[in-house]
C-alpha cells in the first residue's frame, strides 16, 4: 500500500478509537469503509505505476531496436558463412 494512504489509514484509526462512547459496530463498520476506500486507491495507483513502467519499457525497447534490420521479409538468398567447397579430382 503507497506509504501516504497508509498514514491516512493509520491516522484514521487512531481518530475513530478517540470514540469511546460510540458502540462499537459504528466504529467497525466506519474503519470497514475507510479500509475499502484506502485498498480501492492504493490498487488504483499500483495499476498506474505498473502502466507506467510497461509504456517505459516499451518506448526503451522500441529505442533499442536495430535501424539497420530488414522489413521481416525473407531475403531471395541468404548468404552462408560457412560454405562448403567440394574439390574434384
Amino acid at each position: 500500500m503507497d506509504l501516504r494512504i497508509r498514514q491516512f489509514l493509520d491516522e484514521v484509526i487512531a481518530l475513530v478509537n478517540t470514540y469511546d462512547d460510540i458502540p462499537l459496530e459504528a466504529r467497525r463498520l466506519a474503519l470497514e469503509s475507510a479500509m475499502y476506500n484506502c485498498e480501492r486507491a492504493s490498487n488504483k495507483a499500483i495499476q498506474q505505476q505498473s502502466e507506467a513502467e510497461a509504456q517505459r519499457t516499451t518506448a526503451e525497447l522500441a529505442q533499442m531496436s536495430d535501424p539497420n534490420e530488414s522489413s521481416g521479409e525473407i531475403p531471395d538468398e541468404i548468404p552462408f558463412q560457412n560454405e562448403v567447397k567440394v574439390i574434384e579430382e
